[in-house]
């Protein structure tokens, strides 16, 4: 499992050389039409402040409410072990709850939230009853005035462990992905369903071979009564998978992804459906030669029969590398970002990440992450989410305090 608070950390101080070793200083790309025209929309609208009266390093995609985004970070608050947020579109800011109010209550949330009868629902990577001294995860409730509960602690072993995504809501049963657990406290991930009063059951344990996938670090969606996920191992060539599961424990690998030269590699978030179509990304592969030796991340698309083609090769540079998000649909075109390239004055040569769209003309940049107090840095899972015709996410990094940043931007 990617343990994103010590192993982020380290990564972003010590050259951004991102799972896999990718080069920390790549050539630029040219500069690509609508760059400058989306910069002037660019707006950051709030920055985090960290402990201990408020959050840092908001990772998990946003979730809108009667007109307030609601959403979560993996770090600060009072304990230093993360928080539950609200802001408005305006980028006025609350925070609601601080993880790791008790020895049980889970910590480190690095998904979002998901509105069910009243209340947000989300998950925990650590934390929780179980698997001392820093726990399995959990699935907890809040309410919109900031009133938590832990309605479930996962166990590891046969049980999941480790949860990284959200959850989706299917009449009033919520279900997820577990990273790890399942075949043992390591191995290989879960699909699980809880109910909002914390009845939990896993539907089925990944295998880790090659022919069924390991590590589920996206959510679910549902399609005509199946679920489809990604994983981020497993499959053929151990480049990760797409697969459809039922409720009822039946599980089959829709596509295995081949890497380099030619498809993507590493699929880490959740999957974005339109039109009855799954689209992604992948944090590796491709076929741009620069970023050796693992290539710089895809957007794809596939069919629910498993079909699949890459939409768009990340330029690696200027351009952009390493897309760990999940992408919007808006207007026919899908956006997203990249948690490195871009602007190349920024983190050391490294770049702090970048906007991009893709369209039936291509794929293109729009904004460049540039750090400081007027910009993010390093947008991460579901990173952007499409409200009212326009972009709003967050960055883990950047803004007045470097504690990351709420942002917005007109497409």
């Amino acid at each position: 499992m990617r343990s994103v608070l010590l192993a982020l950390s380290a990564v972003l101080l010590a050259s951004c050389s991102h799972a896999g070793g990718i080069s920390p200083l790549l050539p630029a790309n040219q500069d690509v039409e609508g760059r400058a025209a989306a910069a002037s929309a660019y707006q950051l609208l709030y920055s985090f402040d960290g402990k201990p009266d408020d959050g840092a390093n908001p990772s998990g995609a946003l979730v809108l409410r009667d007109g307030t985004f609601y959403g979560t970070t993996q770090a600060g608050g009072e304990n230093n072990l993360g928080t539950v947020f609200l802001v408005s579109a305006s980028g006025k800011e609350k925070l609601l709850y601080s993880f790791g109010s008790s020895a049980t209550d889970g910590n480190t949330p690095q998904s979002g939230l998901t509105y069910v009868g009243g209340a947000f629902y989300g998950a925990t990577s650590m934390g929780g009853a179980n698997c001392a001294p820093a726990g399995c995860g959990t699935v907890y409730k809040i309410t919109p005035s900031g009133s938590e509960t832990v309605i479930y602690s996962f166990k590891g072993g046969s049980d999941g462990s480790h949860p990284i995504a959200g959850l989706l809501d299917v009449g009033g049963t919520l279900y997820g992905t577990t990273s790890q657990g399942g075949n043992g406290h390591a191995c290989c991930g879960t699909l699980f369903a809880v109910s909002t009063s914390g009845n939990e059951r896993v539907f089925y344990r990944f295998k880790g071979t090659e022919h069924d996938g390991e590590e589920p670090l996206g959510g679910l969606v549902a399609i005509a009564g199946e679920f489809y996920g990604t994983t981020e191992y497993g499959g053929t060539h151990h480049f990760g998978t797409i697969f459809a599961a039922s409720s009822s424990g039946s599980e089959r690998v829709l596509y295995d992804f081949r890497g380099l030269p030619s498809d993507g590699a590493q699929p880490v978030d959740t999957l974005a459906v339109d039109n009855g179509r799954l689209y992604g990304t992948t944090s590796f592969g491709g076929s741009s030669k620069k970023c050796p030796p693992v290539g710089c991340g895809t957007v794809f698309e596939a069919t629910t029969a498993g079909d699949e083609k890459v939409l768009y090769d990340l330029g690696g540079g200027s351009g952009g590398y390493t897309p760990d998000a999940s992408v919007a649909v808006l207007g026919g075109a899908l956006y997203g970002t990249t948690f490195s390239g871009g602007y190349l004055g920024c983190s050391g040569g490294v770049g702090c990440g970048v906007i991009f769209k893709v369209s039936s003309r291509g794929g293109s940049v729009l904004y460049d992450f540039r750090g400081g107090k007027h910009s993010g840095a390093y947008p991460y899972y579901g990173s952007v989410i499409a409200a009212n015709g326009t972009l709003y996410g967050t960055t883990f990094g950047g803004g007045a305090s470097d504690w990351g940043s709420f942002f917005k931007l007109e497409p």
